[in-house]
């Protein structure tokens, strides 16, 4: 504060116009105080304003000064506050009116001015029907009227007026708000005043049965639809209308309606009618009537007479006459004509009567009927043919005539004459290796072309023995040759025949006869050829074939048989040898008798066999040799179950059970044995459920006469993982080959169980079995006497299923009994080794199979693959035990033939007990 009063001054930067500050701007600070005010007023100005700001300083006057007042904060701001009330914008009036194509202004009053401009938005209701300039209206700065240039579309459619509202939108904060009136309503009136209709055509013509469609058109597009009526100036039954009144819609989709003529059946005049537009309801449009208000409309007759043939296709005998028939679809008022036109074709014009040919129809008919003559030839014709074709001849005012469907025929001439062809001979004779001819006859003229098949008939010529063409053709003549070549074969023969056919391949139309067909003989020009026995001596081994061969002195084709017959000798017939009457044609086969093994110990016995031409048959004789010897030799080698003391083919383990002998095979013994098979036949070996073995057999020298032995074995199985699996191993070039599912194995293959390994003569072979104990087999490759052979040998594995079956898996987990065989033996057995023991071996298989028992000799020898002696038994194919007095049981059950088996991998037999699912 100071001691005494002072005095500043308060000045204004700007705003003179809108505030003062009073008492000449001073303010007064009285001693001894620390404040002083000044008063400030502002103008009110009606104008719609933001805040204004402004600035304020202070400035010191002299008595502030003299006191050493200074100035801090000199500057202040002051804010004045607009209190105006809300512009209004309103139109500035609520209706307008305008024409299409014209424009007006519509004018926006705003009730104050405004400090700053501000925008507002026009709206119209339907934008397609005007247009605004702007769109959007600017309000300048005290500005208090602004204006829309509105221009109506003209879219060139007749329409009722329309009504378009304008609304605002304000675009500022200021404080702008829509007074009264807010909207405003703008009329369209229509710039085109008048539309007229009229028929699209003065004049239409429609057929009867028929309708036609009948357009009404308009001077200009219209906007709403309006309908129109047809006026009948007649009413008639000939006609009727669809689709009226017409509403005419703006698209045009429905302004028309239709005229249908009716079909009266009744030949008349064409008739005309008169229709008449009226307009019922224009919509609201101002609508007249056009130039063409009326139409004419002709219903035209289509009374028409259609003609047409009954038939299309006639057939008539050569001589004969077609008659043919023309109808017409109705009766007609007065007589009319239409020709027949014949158009040759395979019959020429003067195979017919080409001459005019009309139709006539009387008034009221509806059928004329026309007769066609043919012409008779002195030669044998094919079918022939000629065309009919109507023709409209006829013309008459009143009456149409058209040609109908069918409008074409056809004509067909058949002879029914025959025409017999035949050869010219019917039996001809021809040497071997020589050509002929025969005529193949036609008995009468024809006309055309023909072909024939020739078919040779075979008899005791064959297709071989003869040439001969396989058709021939005839183009006129009366006869063609035919050529016979024969084939000169050098063999000697009977005479041979055959015979020759004729057959219709293309009659050529003609009506063929054949004759009768032409037997040909052949006269062989080779001399006779000999038979005789090639040799006049041959041995055999007891219980063998004695296979006796021929000779021929030259070929023939012709089968023929000879007999043969046997004499007794030292050897009878019925007792040592097969004494059947034999008839075998020598050129392809033997004579085979069969002897008898009798296990006696004898001489060669002898007997005579006898060759015998059959008397008919003339090509063939007797050549020097017709008797011959057949000696039967005893086998003098002593024998141990049939091996004639080689290594048994088939060893297997057996199951010694307690009881008898059996302390002396506490190690294990095994059965040997041999069967024989047959020739290129597959027998099982070992039957189990998830096992088979088979084993091939084939012909081999043995001991200078003709035996079987194993050349092949072939094993389906399943490895431990259930994957069947096959094995072979054959015998080639006299060694052991194997393979594993196709593939070579040299040394060894192991694979899911399966052990597959070379050994010094054969190979090691190891299976699963089911994943039961392993059965381990040995197949060994060596020499017998003058061949190699196969062997098979079981030396561990007894399965479990008691059923097994084959050669050797019958005796698998079988109990066995053995006992001593004490009583006398026969000679044989005597004379080879009386201190050899002999067992009973008696078999306890379970059902269904039956105990059996045989005797079999004690063997010390010990085979490949086991450890084991052996018990040696039967004889002949495993069967009765040999030169045993009793018991004569057989080793195998039933007999060695129920074994086989259809090829390598087959499993089917009698006994089979193979019963794997992934192998099958």
């Amino acid at each position: 504060a100071a001691s005494e009063a002072y005095t500043i001054r308060v000045t204004q930067l700007d705003g003179e116009s809108d505030f003062a500050i009073l008492n000449e701007s001073e303010a007064t600070f009285p001693a001894g105080s620390t404040s002083a005010s000044i008063f400030i007023k502002a103008f009110e100005d009606n104008i719609k304003e933001r805040i204004e700001t402004y600035f304020l300083n202070i400035e010191l006057t002299p008595s502030a000064s003299s006191l050493g007042a200074v100035t801090v904060n000199i500057s202040a701001t002051l804010a004045i506050d607009d209190n105006t009330e809300d512009i209004l914008v309103n139109f500035e009036g609520p209706i307008y009116t305008v024409v299409e194509g014209e424009s007006i202004e519509v004018k926006l009053i705003a009730d104050k001015n405004s400090s700053e401009s501000f925008k507002v938005e026009v709206i119209a209701s339907q934008l397609g029907d005007v247009d605004l300039t702007p769109e959007i209206v600017n309000f300048s700065i005290f500005t208090t009227e602004a204006v829309v240039k509105l221009t109506a579309i003209d879219d060139g459619v007749l329409e009722p007026s329309e009504t378009v509202t304008l609304s605002l939108n304000i675009l500022t904060d200021l404080g702008v708000k829509i007074g009264i009136p807010d909207t405003a309503n703008v009329t369209i009136l229509e710039a085109f005043t008048g539309l007229s209709v009229e028929f699209e055509e003065s004049v239409y013509s429609v057929a009867e049965n028929n309708c036609i469609t009948i357009n009404i058109n308009t001077s200009s597009g219209f906007a709403v639809p309006f309908s129109v009526n047809i006026i009948e100036t007649s009413v008639s039954m000939d006609y009727f209308l669809q689709g009226v009144p017409v509403t005419m819609s703006p698209d045009g989709s429905s302004n028309n309606f239709t005229f249908c003529a009716r079909q009266d059946d009744i030949k008349e005049v064409n008739e005309m009618f008169i229709l008449e537009l009226e307009v019922v309801d224009d919509g609201g449009l101002n609508i007249s009537l056009g130039g063409i208000m009326l139409t004419e409309v002709t219903v035209v007759d289509v009374s028409v007479v259609t003609v047409n043939f009954n038939e299309t296709d006639y057939s008539v005998s050569e001589g004969g006459t077609i008659v043919v028939h023309v109808v017409a679809d109705g009766p007609s008022a007065e007589d009319y004509d239409v020709s027949i036109v014949l158009t040759p074709g395979s019959a020429g014009s003067d195979d017919y009567d080409e001459g005019s040919h009309i139709a006539s129809f009387v008034a009221g008919s509806m059928l004329a009927t026309v007769a066609i003559g043919t012409t008779d030839s002195d030669c044998v014709e094919p079918l022939e043919s000629f065309e009919l074709s109507l023709e409209e001849t006829t013309s008459s005012e009143l009456l149409d005539i058209a040609i109908g469907t069918p409008s074409n025929a056809s004509a067909t001439i058949t002879d029914e004459s025959e025409l017999t062809v035949h050869f010219e001979v019917t039996s001809k004779n021809i040497t071997e290796g020589e050509s002929m001819s025969v005529d193949v006859v036609a008995d009468d003229c024809y006309k055309g072309t023909f072909s024939l098949g020739i078919t040779a008939i075979e008899g005791k010529a064959t297709s071989d023995d003869y040439t001969i063409v396989s058709s021939i053709t005839f183009n006129g003549a009366d006869r063609q040759s035919l050529t016979i070549s024969t084939t000169d074969d050098n063999m000697v023969e009977e005479m041979e025949d055959f015979s020759v056919e004729l057959s219709i391949d293309d009659d050529g139309g003609l009506n063929l006869q054949l004759g009768a067909s032409l037997n040909v003989a052949i006269i062989d020009n080779d001399e006779r050829i000999t038979v005789s026995f090639a040799r006049d001596l041959y041995t055999v081994v007891e219980g063998f074939d004695a296979v006796i061969t021929f000779s021929l002195s030259g070929d023939t084709s012709q089968s023929f048989f000879v007999l043969v017959e046997t004499q007794n000798g030292t050897a009878f017939g019925g007792i040592d040898f097969d004494d059947t009457l034999l008839q075998v044609d020598p050129r392809v086969e033997s004579a085979v008798i069969s002897t008898t093994m009798d296990d006696i110990l004898e001489e060669e016995e002898c007997f005579q066999v006898t060759l015998t031409i059959p008397m008919n048959l003339s090509f063939v004789g007797p050549g020097p040799i017709t008797e011959t010897t057949v000696c039967i030799q005893d086998i003098t080698v002593m024998r141990a179950n049939d091996t004639i003391m080689a290594d048994p083919v088939y060893t297997v383990p057996l199951k010694v059970v307690p009881g008898g002998n059996t302390e002396e095979f506490s190690a294990g013994i095994s059965l040997c044995y041999e069967i024989h098979g047959s020739p290129n036949t597959w027998f099982n070996v070992i039957s189990d459920t998830c096992t088979s073995v088979n084993t091939l057999y084939t012909e081999a020298l043995l001991m200078n006469h003709t035996g079987h032995v194993i050349t092949h074995v072939a094993i389906l199985t399943e490895d431990s993982t259930g994957v069947c699996t096959q094995l072979e191993v054959t015998l080639k070039n006299n060694t052991c080959l194997a393979e594993f599912n196709g593939e070579s194995v040299v040394n060894k293959r192991t694979e899911n169980g399966i052990v597959l390994m070379r050994t010094r003569r054969g190979f090691r072979i190891s299976l699963p079995n089911c994943a039961n104990e392993n059965v381990v087999l040995w197949i060994t490759c060596e020499r017998q006497f003058e061949s190699y052979a196969m062997k098979v040998t079981v030396s561990r594995g007894l399965n479990l299923n008691p059923t097994s079956h084959g050669f050797i898996g019958q005796f698998w987990n079988v109990d066995v009994t053995l006992d001593k065989f004490n009583e006398t033996f026969d000679r044989i057995l005597q004379e080879r080794d009386g201190s050899v023991p002999h067992y009973i071996v008696t078999l306890l298989p379970p059902p269904p199979s039956t105990e059996r028992s045989f005797i079999a000799e004690l063997y010390n020898m010990e085979w490949d693959g086991t450890r084991r002696n052996c018990l040696y038994a039967g004889s002949n194919q495993a069967g009765s035990a040999s030169g045993k007095i009793q018991p004569l049981g057989t080793v195998i059950e039933g007999n060695f033939r129920d074994y086989k088996v259809s090829e390598a991998f087959a499993s089917d037999f009698e006994f089979s007990q193979f019963d794997s699912d992934s192998c099958k």
